[in-house]
């Protein structure tokens, strides 16, 4: 199967790796600054979502899927229905839900790891009882929230990318406000405890070039929890041969 054939799978609702194949995607220039991209690289975008428990109770259970699997999945696809499939996977009612943050498009090597997307906000506490001793008076400061990176490996067959998603948490769960004795005559100075919980997950995931993935993230910020919802990335993956890339602006 060529790179720019078009191949539009619908998956039954529920399906973790949904497809969105799309043809002759427009080739990305080099990201001036940026470290020099080599004859074949990859392009990674995602977008953050928050969605209603029962769309991501559908995907959390989706069956992790084998390259094999994808290949199946193309073969079977029938020609004349690719409308009302489009219109049931889970990659199309997303788009339904609330979207957070849409992120750039990160064109990285193979083998390369990428920042993808980042939604945190900067906390601050009072100094902890370790800077008060040491003479110090400046706030404490936490960025709470999710971040996600991904490094991807090409396929022999240059049809499929494995992209390693890494996911980073970080969430203030509380404090406890202090006195400190800062010197010998017995002065106090307010400190604070604070208490942080981090999270640190990674998982591979097999994407046709072209493709989309949707990934359920652990990381569930309080207001998230409050009206049961959670955050979902939705990822799509690009191969680039730069020689092909030449030979596509050419023809336009």
């Amino acid at each position: 199967m060529s790179r720019f054939t078009c191949v539009r799978l619908g998956l039954v609702a529920g399906c973790m790796l949904s497809l969105a194949m799309t043809a002759n995607a427009q080739p990305k220039k080099d990201d001036e600054g940026s470290k020099q991209l080599n004859d074949m690289y990859v392009t990674l975008k995602a977008d953050l979502y928050e969605v209603d428990d029962a769309f991501f109770q559908k995907l959390a259970k989706a069956k992790w899927q084998s390259k094999a699997d994808l290949a199946k999945l193309e073969e079977s696809a029938l020609p004349g229905k690719e409308e009302k499939a489009d219109e049931e996977t889970p990659i199309a009612l997303i788009r339904k839900q609330k979207l957070l943050v849409e992120g750039k498009g990160v064109s990285i090597n193979e083998g390369d790891m990428a920042s993808l997307l980042s939604s945190v906000k900067e906390i601050t506490r009072l100094p902890s009882p370790e800077q008060l001793k040491r003479g110090k008076s400046d706030a404490q400061s936490f960025n709470e929230g999710v971040s996600l990176r991904a490094k991807a490996e090409i396929s022999s067959d240059r049809r499929y990318v494995c992209a390693k998603l890494v996911e980073k948490s970080l969430e203030v769960e509380g404090s406890d406000k202090v006195n400190v004795v800062v010197d010998k005559k017995g002065t106090e100075a307010a400190g604070e405890i604070v208490f942080v919980k981090e999270q640190a997950t990674s998982q591979a995931r097999n994407v046709p070039d072209g493709g989309t993935i949707l990934v359920p993230l652990q990381y569930r910020p309080r207001d998230a929890r409050e009206k049961d919802r959670w955050l979902v990335a939705r990822v799509t993956v690009e191969i680039h041969i730069k020689a092909e890339d030449r030979l596509l602006n050419q023809g336009k």
